[in-house]
């Protein structure tokens, strides 16, 4: 039976630690995790608005591991790597634990909260394993780091500007791929490890995965190879 927003901080305090301010204070605080990574970046409100999965936040629904849900407005910050909502008293929160969570819908996008990674989006679901991924943004800075002082000399006067090359920061989508098995124990793929972890997860299809990946070497370059690679061998589990 679905909640109402009011009744969403009782339901989610429950088997959530929940975190809520305005936006002064939550730009202050949540960010500093972030900081610790990046601390020559200077976070505000307006730079983590920037950094969302949404153009705005979305009513989704959460759903609970008893199959109670509640539906709230949602958004992924890839910067924080944390699952956002506002209540109806306008107050930003953070969903920072979410082991009693079953899965969250935004839009049509799945999420799965899979420790210590948080919320990870499905991009496949399959028998055995998920193909999730960690959202997140990069930042990058272009530059030498340096102020440089230029000395411009004129038949009047001698100025003096300061020329800043310390560059801009842009940030860089990126993502990180998981196998999660269905006792939600995550396994982080790439192109070095993907097949000691399908061993490992499929250990009587070995003759089948050495043979699909030696022809299919150079083509598993795209996420939607990496599902066709799992569909079939998830097919082969269940003959």
């Amino acid at each position: 039976m679905p909640l109402s927003i009011s009744s969403l901080k009782v339901a989610v305090a429950s088997v959530l630690f929940l975190f809520g301010c305005s936006w002064a204070c939550f730009a202050q605080v949540l960010v500093q995790s972030a900081k610790n990574e990046y601390p020559n970046l200077i976070y505000d409100a307006k730079l983590i608005r920037k950094n969302y999965s949404y153009s705005s936040f979305i009513t989704s629904t959460i759903t609970f591991h008893d199959s109670s849900f509640v539906k709230a407005p949602l958004n992924y910050n890839m910067l924080l790597r944390e699952m956002h909502f506002v209540t109806e008293e306008g107050d930003t929160l953070a969903l920072a634990n979410g082991e009693g969570i079953a899965g969250i819908k935004i839009d049509n996008d799945f999420y799965q909260y899979v420790p210590p990674y948080g919320f990870l989006l499905i991009f496949a679901s399959l028998k055995k394993v998920n193909l999730s991924a960690q959202l997140m943004t990069t930042p990058r800075v272009f530059g030498t780091g340096k102020l440089y002082q230029t000395i411009l000399l004129t038949e009047d006067s001698t100025s003096r500007q300061l020329r800043d090359m310390r560059g801009n920061t842009i940030f860089v989508r990126d993502s990180h791929f998981f196998l999660v098995d269905k006792n939600n124990t995550p396994y982080k793929i790439n192109t070095s490890n993907l097949k000691s972890i399908l061993l490992k997860l499929y250990p009587n299809h070995r003759r089948e995965i050495n043979q699909y990946l030696r022809k299919n070497a150079n083509s598993l370059t795209k996420t939607k190879d990496l599902i066709t690679l799992l569909e079939y061998i998830d097919q082969l589990s269940v003959q």
